[in-house]
């Protein structure tokens, strides 16, 4: 997956756990994979001094730790992850915009108060293109979205996780067809996670979510999740085109489907 989705799902995931337990992962940002390429993440939002005057955005938090703090004063009782998918208007499916910063449809945290919630919404812009110690990134979350009603997206576990093993074995027996065996592996190696007891093995970011507080069945669908996702740009499974017109259909809808089912998947566990 993009490193952007990955620290979003970080960022709800031990939020949750800093709001609720204040105190708890100090270290977060210094030992988590999501932040190793960034040189710094902060926080802004607008503020009024007056309720008719215009609003001034300025920092509330210099690192996630600060803002955990700043939204448990504020009275946040809990994050959710949000995803909506693109109008259709660039003519290009979701799926195969996935790999490009900002494309694929919107992720943003939703950060939920007891009667509306505020939406937040990750900027990534490179920082310093020669960063010895390779933290290139600087990463903006901005407040976008003040005071409107909650949305908390929720999806069966169960349910998706079958839906997700469904479009995995599509989208395998179709990589077989064409001789893609690779991918097909790749495929292959996802379902299997499904009822792995180390569904992160091998997977990068193994620390995607906090120790002891999601259960085996929702690890095992957002590692599954992980490993399937093939949605990039020049070698990825995005890489691809066909003659054949019934192939390169059935290309586009299996691809759309593994698409959703991960999408859903990662909610489904995030947002559990």
């Amino acid at each position: 997956m993009t490193g952007t989705l990955a620290q979003l799902i970080a960022l709800v995931a031990y939020g949750n756990q800093c709001i609720s337990y204040p105190g708890t992962h100090r270290e977060f940002v210094q030992h988590h994979s999501t932040f190793r390429f960034c040189e710094k993440v902060f926080f802004t939002a607008e503020k009024k001094k007056y309720f008719f005057s215009e609003g001034k955005r300025t920092t509330v938090a210099e690192n996630p730790l600060e803002w955990f703090r700043y939204l448990g004063l504020d009275g946040c009782q809990a994050l959710r992850l949000y995803y909506e998918p693109s109008d259709g208007s660039s003519g290009t499916a979701d799926h195969k915009l996935a790999g490009m910063i900002g494309g694929g449809g919107t992720w943003v945290i939703e950060a939920m108060y007891p009667k509306y919630s505020d939406f937040w919404y990750g900027g990534w812009t490179v920082s310093s293109e020669k960063a010895e110690d390779n933290r290139f990134w600087s990463v903006e979350y901005r407040c976008i979205e003040y005071e409107i009603d909650s949305r908390n997206l929720q999806f069966s576990v169960g349910l998706q996780r079958d839906v997700l093993s469904k479009a995995l074995n599509e989208i395998e027996s179709f990589a077989k067809e064409i001789d893609m065996e690779n991918f097909a592996q790749v495929f292959q190696r996802a379902n299997a996670a499904l009822a792995s007891a180390h569904p992160d093995q091998d997977y990068y970011h193994s620390d995607l979510l906090p120790e002891n507080t999601y259960g085996m069945a929702e690890q095992q669908l957002l590692f599954a999740a992980s490993h399937a996702w093939v949605f990039g740009g020049m070698g990825s499974w995005n890489d691809m085109g066909f003659e054949d017109k019934q192939v390169q259909h059935r290309y586009n809808t299996v691809s759309s489907a593994l698409y959703t089912a991960i999408n859903n998947a990662i909610i489904a566990v995030v947002n559990s």
